[in-house]
């Protein structure tokens, strides 16, 4: 098979993300957002160990915390700064007392709820194209009015089906892990969202945009959708539940639930055109695809043509070679070269409107980022669709107004050491733990533990680089790599963490 770039026009590779917009983002941790309508009262300790944070800036943590005193006996008092309590005024401070279970719910609703209507179309291991452009976009609406999870996933473009469902099902396995999702909880049929056709959906064959031989947008002219959610059937653990969402929390999320009809004819008449779903031609069978359908109304949005000849894929002979590609191509600031190294299949689309973005970022940068990568060894470890490469050692030439300098980074063990023209610091996990715990003084003991070694688990996995291999070349893949460090910061949590911070800030 050839893919965007790689020859044939006619035998495209399939787009990774078909995808809500509403999709997931990636989970957090728990321990990592515990009180988002709070503020963090940014400690001033420096970091000790592990060198300088990069300049153009200071990590601001996504969670925010209050100041807190504990009370003992379980209780854990919120005492914001300057005794006002957190996020708006008005109704919604008689919810400050609970900012760790409202803000967990929230963020399982907005993460599960995602996962429903993203597993809906993303899980099955079939591959049924259709013979036209107007039938592999109603096949898939059509299973989705059904609920036919298999059938909607037959419908959808091969690599976008896989990379989809490597990513949901990961998620869903690890959520199951740590207790917060059922351990009936099954990625082909997770409930919560629901879309059903209430009048017969009418593509026009006539109307549809030829855009290459591969590429057609399916018009879709009238017709009904209803969509529906309700967190009730979200999958939650119910030990999980129960210690979270009491009954005014569950009040409160039942407020977030959706109950909305879609008319197709309506929206079509206030357009004045037709609504349009894209879909790719993959070895002579037609499948939908909500990533080119995203990219042509961008490229519409634009004012600009869609481009006439893709960016050819230009792999790497080993996994490592394929990330120094890319790390080269970032240090000169190419755009066309990043393209180049990214897989012709999962992001087939990115290839196609490269010349767009290319165009738009202008040349390659006249001088390039000041630095050298003189090493880069990585080990690697076999992930789902692909392969992990973690640092073992990093060696860089920076150039500085005062003359080059030598910066390393040797990974041994659990331990990272720095070593910068010729001095070397370093910091091993227990020494990270040690620091944590130190920050969050004043904090419910086994609460700091449980924050501690989370933290101390990832800095031991590692987060790293995905690749792929595709017709025996590397590719660095961006979407493969994003649900990796998803992933890798949830096999960070253990049950035990869960159940203790839900206990510690919960009740």
């Amino acid at each position: 098979m050839t893919y965007p770039g790689q020859g044939n026009p006619n035998d495209p590779a399939n787009n990774p993300q078909w995808q809500q917009q509403s999709g997931p983002g990636q989970p957090t941790p728990p321990g990592q957002n515990w009180q988002p309508q709070q503020q963090w009262q940014q400690p001033q300790q420096q970091w000790q160990a592990g060198g300088q944070p990069p300049q153009g800036g200071q990590y601001q943590p996504t969670a925010q915390f209050p100041q807190q005193q504990y009370q003992g006996q379980g209780q854990y008092q919120q005492v914001p700064p300057g005794g006002q309590p957190g996020g708006p005024q008005g109704p919604q401070q008689r919810k400050s007392k609970r900012g760790l279970i409202i803000g967990l719910v929230v963020a399982l609703v907005a993460v599960l709820g995602g996962v429903a209507t993203w597993i809906a179309l993303s899980l099955s291991g079939g591959d049924s194209g259709a013979d036209s452009p107007g039938e592999a976009a109603h096949t898939m609406l059509a299973a989705m009015q059904q609920g036919d999870v298999v059938g909607m996933m037959d419908s959808l473009a091969p690599a976008e089906a896989a990379v989809l469902s490597d990513m949901v099902t990961d998620y869903v396995n690890e959520l199951k892990r740590i207790q917060v999702l059922d351990s009936s909880a099954d990625p082909e049929d997770v409930s919560g969202v629901t879309i059903e056709e209430t009048e017969e959906l009418v593509f026009d064959d006539s109307r549809a945009k030829k855009i290459n031989d591969r590429l057609t947008m399916a018009a879709l002219v009238d017709g009904t959708l209803r969509v529906s959610s309700n967190f009730d059937d979200v999958p939650l653990a119910k030990s999980f539940k129960d210690a979270v969402i009491t009954p005014a929390a569950r009040a409160e999320l039942a407020k977030e639930n959706i109950d909305q009809t879609v008319d197709i004819g309506e929206a079509v008449k206030r357009r004045s055109q037709p609504l349009y779903i894209a879909t790719v031609n993959v070895d002579g069978k037609w499948y939908p695809s909500l990533f080119y359908t995203a990219a042509y109304y961008a490229v519409q949005d634009a004012g600009k043509e869609w481009p006439a000849n893709p960016i050819p894929a230009v792999g790497a002979d080993s996994p490592n070679a394929a990330l120094m590609k890319l790390i080269d191509a970032i240090r000169t600031k190419d755009v066309q070269k990043v393209i180049e190294i990214l897989p012709p299949d999962e992001m087939a689309v990115l290839h196609d409107v490269g010349q767009l973005l290319v165009e738009e970022a202008g040349p390659p940068g006249q001088a390039p980022l000041p630095f050298d990568v003189t090493t880069l060894e990585t080990d690697e470890e076999e992930v789902t669709g692909g392969t992990r490469l973690t640092l073992r050692k990093l060696e860089i030439t920076v150039q500085t107004g005062s003359g080059p300098q030598q910066v390393g980074l040797v990974k041994d063990g659990d331990c990272y050491t720095v070593i910068q023209n010729g001095r070397q610091q370093g910091m091993c996990a227990d020494d990270l733990g040690r620091m944590i715990r130190a920050e969050l003084e004043g904090m419910p003991p086994q609460a700091s533990d449980a924050v501690a070694q989370i933290v101390q688990n990832l800095y031991t996995k590692s987060l790293g680089v995905v690749t792929v291999e595709v017709d025996g070349k590397h590719y660095v893949s961006p979407l493969r790599t994003y649900s990796d460090l998803g992933v890798t910061m949830l096999k960070a949590v253990e049950p035990q963490h869960v159940q203790t911070l839900i206990e510690v800030f919960g009740r």
